[in-house]
């Protein structure tokens, strides 16, 4: 998802309209320092890869 010279969505935190799981990927290594509870495309990544069965939360943690 490119728009112009730079990747919609990774430089901030807004939502996008369509994830997909490489892209929730790149999201993830991107916004590796922030939190999940003020970045909300980071949310968005992180749903998408376990809906795909591509990161499985541990379930000791909230």
């Amino acid at each position: 998802m490119w728009m112009g010279d730079e990747m919609y969505g990774v430089m901030n935190h807004d939502r996008v309209p369509v994830m997909t799981v490489g892209y929730a990927h790149t999201i993830m290594q991107v916004h590796i320092d922030c939190a999940l509870s003020v970045c909300p495309i980071k949310r968005q990544a992180k749903q998408r890869l376990i809906e795909a069965k591509h990161l499985v939360p541990d379930s000791n943690r909230t």
